[in-house]
């Protein structure tokens, strides 16, 4: 490839196709399979101190130890409701500390039990 910048032309190495190749291949394809999405119950949720819009959540997800999730839903739902509620938790997000971001509540099925996978029909995942 030839690039001109300055009136002067000069010439650029362009990129191998082997090179394109092998970059496309480190990345993985985006589907919805790389959402872990699970069923999740709230043991226990309070408000935040120094945050009147949030809550913590301690919610059991089939592990051995329960996750704490900070949720913006204390305008939305009322505390006695969100006690013993089964949500739908993504799981492979990295622990980060916010405030302020409003969350969407995602109820699963009553039949669902703490841990289990959510699936989309013709995409199972792994």
């Amino acid at each position: 490839a030839i690039v001109s910048t300055d009136g002067n032309a000069k010439e650029k190495p362009a990129k191998s196709s082997n090179e394109a190749k092998n970059k496309a291949a480190a990345e993985p394809d985006i589907t919805i399979t790389r959402l872990d999405i699970r069923v999740g119950l709230i043991k226990k949720a309070q408000k935040l101190l120094d945050a009147d819009e949030l809550y913590v959540e301690e919610i059991d997800i089939g592990e051995e130890q329960t996750r704490n999730v900070v949720s913006g839903l204390v305008k939305f739902i009322p505390l006695d409701e969100m006690q013993n509620r089964k949500v739908c938790v993504l799981c492979n997000l990295k622990p980060a500390t916010r405030k302020g971001i409003k969350f969407e509540l995602v109820e699963p099925p009553s039949s669902a039990q703490p841990g289990e996978r959510i699936t989309f029909p013709g995409y199972e995942g792994s």
